[in-house]
């Protein structure tokens, strides 16, 4: 999925991914020094049932990292594929691998750190209540997202392949939805300094 989209980046408009890039870097720049200044004993204590603010702070330094790192391996993979298909040779990959990778961060980047915001916090929230804010949690929360878009998926295929192969489409969507959520999720709880298993009430 990420793929497909990923093929199409040079039909963007670089207006448009330049304006990305701007508040991509400053956020990236800002959760750096957060992180580095938050101090990680008092704002993550080993027991907890409530995430406060600065706890948020480090676990959205860590998401962001995370897509930052993720954007790498794609762009890795979708150029070394190129380089099979023979579209390019290793040398212009490794020539140009820096501006692919930070063209796809500032244009996917964006979309993925506002899924955190503006779905991924309440859903902590949620977790945290339950339990779950772990690295646990954050792998059944992806396993979660993931087989809701398949399913999303089989009944709404979003192209003729898929409607042909209504299985392999789903099996596919299912592990690029995962992939991507459980990077993005144990960036979030690795920085957050969530537990293994279960967060236990102070």
């Amino acid at each position: 999925m990420w793929e497909s989209l990923c093929l199409g980046f040079h039909m963007a408009s670089d207006g448009v991914v330049l304006m990305f890039w701007v508040p991509m870097l400053f956020c990236l720049v800002t959760l750096l020094i957060l992180y580095f200044r938050i101090d990680k004993a008092s704002a993550a204590p080993k027991n907890f049932d409530v995430i406060g603010g600065r706890r948020m702070i480090l676990g959205l330094s860590g998401a962001m990292f995370a897509i930052l790192l993720y954007c790498f391996v794609t762009a890795l993979m979708i150029g070394l594929s190129k380089v099979e298909q023979g579209h390019i040779d290793y040398a212009t990959l490794l020539k140009s691998f820096l501006g692919y990778w930070l063209y796809m961060f500032s244009f996917i980047g964006p979309f993925m750190m506002l899924g955190v915001i503006i779905l991924g916090l309440p859903i902590i929230i949620v977790l945290s209540k339950l339990r779950l804010a772990s690295h646990a949690g954050a792998l059944i929360l992806s396993v979660l997202i993931g087989a809701i878009y398949s399913i999303y998926v089989i009944y709404n295929p979003y192209n003729n392949w898929c409607k042909a192969n209504t299985l392999e489409c789903a099996n596919s969507n299912f592990w690029s939805v995962f992939v991507a959520c459980f990077v993005i999720s144990l960036g979030f709880s690795l920085a957050a300094r969530f537990p293994v298993w279960r967060n236990s009430e102070t």
